[in-house]
């Protein structure tokens, strides 16, 4: 005859096991879509991705400030990163980093650490950012979709790995301050713990050198060229799109 005490714990076991299965179902669920939208991503395939985001989307990066709506997302992406069919970042989660909750009468938050990857004629250059992210799933009729995301700590990782130089400080400082544009646009270059980075409307991106004079960063498919007749200023900065200029400043003196 059963313990009293084991025959409690049996049924409990029992009665809450189908919940137990649906959480352990809907978490591998969310790992599967999660692992298509981002291959997706790294493929260019922006119709698999409009495909799992909400129309009412709502897209925070800590550094690109906030994107409203599945279309304008889905905009970027087409005359940004993949302008030209190929995608210049691969996307990659972190092993062991991502996580997925239950919300319910909702769906599901995901969450977890990726980084980017950048690549430079075809060739990874190595891990160039990471980043943390947060994903909010909502369950509707015909699946989930995302309707909120989150992508906040960019922050450089084995930043030798993608830069072809390595610029002492006195190099670097040598770009800081403020660029004045044709049209009274401002750009300004500051440096932040050993690095460039590059303020304009808002925008923050982190800088890393690939010569002497040129920056590159992960977040767009952009390069940031400082050229000077003296070398030592004032600069004039260009910023380029897959190798056309795109804007220009000058440095203020």
């Amino acid at each position: 005859m059963l313990h009293p005490y084991l025959v409690f714990t049996l049924l409990f076991v029992l009665a809450f096991s189908p919940a137990l299965d649906a959480q352990s179902e809907m978490e591998a669920t969310i790992i599967r879509l999660d692992s298509l939208f981002w291959q997706a991503y790294n493929d260019c395939d922006t119709e698999t991705m409009a495909s799992m985001l909400d129309p009412d989307l709502e897209f925070y990066h800590d550094k690109g400030g906030l994107t409203m709506g599945r279309e304008a997302l889905i905009a970027s992406m087409r005359n940004g990163l993949c302008a030209t069919g190929v995608n210049t970042l691969e996307r990659r989660a972190v092993q062991g980093s991502v996580a997925v909750f239950p919300i319910r009468d909702y769906g599901a938050y995901e969450q977890g650490t990726h980084t980017f990857h950048l690549k430079k004629d075809g060739a990874f250059t190595g891990e160039v950012e990471q980043a943390y992210f947060s994903h909010l799933w909502q369950a509707k009729p015909e699946g989930y979709v995302m309707t909120r995301v989150f992508s906040y700590d960019h922050h450089m990782i084995n930043a030798e790995a993608a830069s072809a130089v390595a610029l002492d400080a006195d190099q670097l400082h040598l770009y800081t301050g403020t660029y004045l544009m044709p049209d009274e646009g401002v750009i300004t270059v500051t440096l932040e713990e050993g690095r460039l980075q590059l303020s304009n409307n808002g925008k923050t991106f982190v800088l890393t050198p690939v010569s002497e004079r040129e920056f590159v960063t992960p977040d767009r498919p952009l390069s940031f060229v400082f050229s000077s007749a003296s070398g030592r200023g004032p600069f004039i900065l260009s910023v380029t799109d897959r190798g056309q200029v795109v804007a220009e400043a000058r440095q203020s003196e």
